[in-house]
């Protein structure tokens, strides 16, 4: 009996704790912070910041607000929503392309307006937020009256269709996915807002008509509609003057005047290229002055022939430095106007710019140059094309989708993949080559992306530590491999042959390996190909085109 008592008590005891321990977790379920979260630490914003809320995401940069109008940093702007606005601190203005114009902004003219279209503070430079919308796809909601202790403006250029939904009964807006997360603001049944994300945990991610962001309970919300932002802005049109056949390019070395007088032997042989660029032009020093190698027998013969000519200019000069030269508007300004000059006297075709061995500084003024150049190109009826080393990750500060924005082609130069003072290896793997179009593709329309082939091979020796190496044309490459007795192995992977003699070794390039690399660029309907340089190639090569 007495045990039969003892269990029972021990059963009751036990049954109290569970239903002390399920009143406790119910109350636990049912607790809510009441603790409310400031503006200013919300957006993390003090003073006269202004938080930027990019397509509903807090960036970490910060605008200021002056005279209750957001302004955004231009660096940030320049990469999330515009790169066109640039700053050119050797004249002191802002400067804005367009297709057959530049804009200019002075900084003292811009101190003298109430709503300045950008201020600056010391070294930084800060665009009104309405000055960026009259010229960007983009819509901007501000908070930044007085009113607002936490300065806030809304970014958004994503043009899609969202959700919106009203309040069925007074609600909190918190922080975070649980009534445990602090509160933002009271939701008074009727209010809209706007639906951002729509969470698994039963509730939604919401932005307010009032511009705060946060989290409401789903079952909260009725009443949803769907909304389709507006985009009245036109982009501006930038024309293109693309050949009508397939570019079939060939460079010509001319490092002197006596050079010019080879191209009819060239030509003799390269039966199907109908454009040709000759090196004439280089750049002599950082004030944007050229040298130049010009003959207009030699344009006669190309025109006669139905050849045009894409001059080339180059930036090879020791002397010069390429960042400073592109960093000064004067120096740009210079180097265009010579150019055009040079090009309309000698009713030259077209423009081929290479600019090689560029610093990732230099990039934005690059592009800046790119793009002044296209104005002068588009208004004088100037084939435009850019020479890009192969597309790489970390060449991307080139440009190329800018490039091809103003420019007319985009040539990659799918080469130099080992060089001079490298290790050895392939000068063009189709690897490499493949790569190179790919990623430029992911910026180039393919009808204007142009690929550069090599008609060169380098031999390479062991030397020392490391090797040397020699670059030689397609015939001196196939006299070594017969003198050497080098036994050619083909590499499916490089799509090439590969071979070596004693200490030297040659990854090959051959009729071969160019027919592989001139596929791939059909195969990919790019607007051509282009060749380095005519009077290395074996005569075979023509036939592959």
């Amino acid at each position: 009996m007495k045990k039969i008592i003892a269990v029972a008590v021990v059963l009751l005891l036990m049954s109290g704790c569970v239903l002390g321990f399920l009143v406790y977790e119910k109350k636990k379920e049912n607790r809510t912070n009441q603790e409310s979260i400031s503006e200013t630490e919300l957006f993390d914003v003090s003073g006269n910041d202004v938080a930027l809320i990019y397509n509903f995401y807090l960036q970490k940069e910060k605008g200021v607000c002056y005279n209750e109008q957001a302004y955004l940093p231009i660096e940030w702007v320049n990469v999330n929503l515009n790169d066109k606005f640039f700053w050119d601190e050797s004249i002191g203005k802002l400067i804005y392309t367009m297709p057959t114009e530049i804009l200019f902004f002075d900084a003292a003219e811009e101190r003298r307006n109430e709503h300045p279209r950008f201020i600056k503070k010391g070294s930084k430079v800060f665009l009104q937020a309405e000055f960026i919308d009259t010229n960007t796809p983009v819509t901007f909601e501000e908070y930044c009256g007085r009113e607002n202790t936490g300065k806030r403006v809304y970014i958004n250029d994503k043009f899609e269709s969202y959700k919106t939904a009203s309040v069925k009964k007074d609600a909190v807006l918190r922080t975070g996915e649980s009534s445990l997360q602090r509160r933002i603001t009271e939701l008074t049944e009727g209010t809209r807002v706007r639906i951002v994300r729509e969470c698994e945990s039963g509730w939604n991610r919401v932005v307010t008509e009032q511009g705060f962001p946060g989290y409401v309970e789903a079952d909260k919300l009725g009443d949803i509609k769907e909304e389709t932002p507006r985009n009245s802005y036109s982009l501006p049109v930038y024309s293109h003057l693309l050949m009508d056949e397939e570019v079939i390019l060939g460079w010509h070395q001319t490092t002197n005047e006596d050079a010019n007088a080879k191209l009819e032997g060239l030509l003799d042989t390269a039966y199907r290229i109908n454009v040709v660029s000759p090196t004439w032009f280089s750049v002599t020093d950082t004030r944007g002055n050229i040298s130049s190698l010009v003959s207009d027998e030699y344009i006669g013969l190309c025109h006669s022939s139905g050849i045009a000519v894409w001059a080339l200019c180059d930036n090879f000069t020791n002397e010069i430095d390429s960042t400073a030269l592109l960093r000064s508007y004067d120096a740009r300004t210079n180097l265009i106007s010579l150019l055009t000059e040079e090009i309309k006297e000698h009713e030259i075709d077209g423009l081929n710019i290479d600019f090689e061995q560029l610093e990732e500084i230099c990039g934005p003024y690059f592009v800046e140059f790119i793009r002044e150049l296209s104005i002068s190109c588009r208004n004088n009826g100037i084939v435009l094309s850019i020479d890009d080393p192969n597309a790489q990750n970390f060449n991307k500060f080139y440009g190329r989708k800018a490039q091809a924005e103003c420019a007319d082609y985009v040539i990659n130069m799918g080469y130099d993949e080992h060089f001079a003072g490298g290790d050895a290896g392939s000068v063009a793997s189709m690897p490499f080559v493949e790569e190179g179009i790919d990623l430029s593709l992911e910026e180039v329309p393919a009808n204007q992306l142009i690929n550069a082939i090599p008609f060169y091979t380098r031999i390479w020796t062991v030397d020392g530590a490391g090797f040397t190496s020699q670059a030689v044309g397609m015939s001196a490459a196939q006299n070594w491999v017969d003198e050497n007795h080098v036994q050619l192995q083909w590499n499916e992977d490089f799509g090439q042959y590969y071979g070596h003699s004693g200490d030297d070794y040659m990854w090959l390039e051959d009729t071969e390996s160019l027919s592989l690399k001139i596929k791939l660029a059909r195969d990919r309907k790019l607007g051509g190909i282009a060749c380095w340089k005519l009077g290395l190639e074996v005569p075979e090569v023509w036939e592959l085109f």
